[in-house]
């Protein structure tokens, strides 16, 4: 196996989006690597879930690819280079770990969390914790964020919810989707459509919660 360097891959992209470049390399836009970019990351999720590290090697350096060629992309229609998106993710760990560069004291990983949202919030100049959740996650992974931040300010949602095991947890889910099937009911849909509702109040409890720390 050739032996090739970060540099060299970006070479190989200048090359295949350059004048002489691939047909089919060159016709593709941000747009249209999209459904590419959520299927590399799929693979790699099946891949770490399978703990074949041959094949996680390999769908890392597919995705690692697809952020490349999109930053590519970018650097010909004038937006950014990949140097840019190198050196933005540079300075926001940086700036987001205080207590590794700076003189900030965490202990825990929760610590670490809270503060790292903290300042995200700061900096992106958010008046709610829940903007920047996106809506196309799937309504799961997305009521699982939006509930943590939730149980933040309302630890009480905990109360009473007895631990279970991961394969209890997922056989009830299933038993669920099982129920939906038989109802005729589109889950994702119905459940994502709660989301909504339910996020709303999210947002009213946790202004309700700054309001009464600030007058603490």
């Amino acid at each position: 196996m050739n032996k090739f360097s970060f540099f060299h891959l970006l070479q190989l992209t200048n090359k295949l989006l350059g004048p002489n470049g691939c047909p089919w390399d060159k016709k593709q836009t941000m747009n249209s690597l999209q459904p590419f970019l959520i299927e590399e990351m799929h693979e790699l999720l099946e891949a770490v879930d399978n703990k074949d590290f041959n094949h996680i090697a390999e769908e890392t350096g597919d995705l690692l690819y697809q952020i490349i060629f999109i930053s590519k992309i970018a650097e010909i229609e004038g937006h950014f280079t990949i140097d840019d998106v190198i050196n933005i993710i540079s300075d926001k760990i940086v700036r987001r770990h205080p207590h590794i560069f700076s003189t900030e004291k965490l202990d825990t990983a929760d610590q670490v969390y809270d503060r790292w949202n903290e300042i995200k919030m700061k900096e992106k100049k958010r008046k709610s914790s829940y903007v920047g959740v996106p809506k196309t996650m799937p309504s799961l992974m997305r009521a699982e964020k939006l509930l943590k931040k939730y149980a933040k300010i309302k630890p009480s949602i905990l109360e009473g919810k007895k631990k279970q095991s991961e394969e209890t947890l997922a056989q009830n889910l299933l038993e669920l989707i099982l129920v939906s099937i038989a109802s005729k009911v589109d889950i994702e849909g119905a459940f994502r459509r709660l989301l909504e509702k339910k996020e709303k109040e999210f947002w009213k409890d946790e202004k309700k919660h700054a309001e009464d720390n600030s007058t603490a």
